[in-house]
């Protein structure tokens, strides 16, 4: 993946012609099929005066679990690269804390269920398709049969699977705690969510 500045995203943003402001979060995509976390979540903010850049490991597309078996008969979800204004808002994904979708976002819909990537089938997806930021977190099995969550895990699963299905997801729990402090902390009640391609950084 080429090298994320300060300056070389800001340049993308322009290019595109992206409304940039004090608070940005986005996304970049390398179009692969490796299953790994292997995109970037990011975020840049000017804090009194001066730029500040972050960013995560991440996915923006889906796992190959997800793409042989999606959940939507239409196909699985895959958020299209482009700038959604005003679309997401805090809230809870599965009970975690999360970016959650409040506007209509542009999806692809693959169903070929052949474990591949395909930008196709594009449609428009409402605000109930939960199209979310979030992060990965913990279950396990226990003896009794039941389904619980560790509580305090923070690792990396080794392929994303079915993390994704539209969803943007950070990779690490604590990564994304941070990501959400900063977002409560801009005073803002509504998030412009920007997602890239990895080939629109020159």
């Amino acid at each position: 993946m080429n090298t994320i500045t300060i300056d070389s995203i800001s340049a993308v943003f322009k290019r595109k012609g992206y409304i940039m402001t004090d608070f940005n979060p986005f996304g970049i995509r390398r179009m692969d099929n490796e299953d790994l976390f292997t995109d970037v979540r990011g975020l840049l903010r000017k804090v009194n005066g001066a730029w500040e850049l972050y960013q995560w490991n991440a996915t923006t597309k889906p796992g190959k679990s997800a793409l042989l078996k999606p959940v939507n008969a239409e196909g699985c979800a895959i958020l299209k690269a482009d700038q959604y204004i005003n679309t997401w808002k805090l809230g809870l994904h599965n009970g975690h804390q999360a970016l959650v979708q409040c506007g209509n976002v542009k999806v692809y819909r693959d169903n070929h269920k052949d474990g591949k990537l395909y930008l196709e089938n594009e449609e428009i997806a409402g605000p109930a398709s939960g199209i979310n930021l979030h992060s990965v977190w913990c279950k396990e099995k226990m003896p009794d049969g039941e389904i619980k969550e560790i509580i305090g895990w923070d690792g990396v699963y080794a392929q994303v699977g079915n993390w994704s299905e539209g969803c943007q997801v950070i990779a690490r729990p604590s990564d994304n705690v941070k990501f959400i402090e900063m977002c409560k902390a801009s005073g803002l009640l509504k998030f412009t969510y920007s997602l890239f391609e990895d080939s629109d950084l020159i």
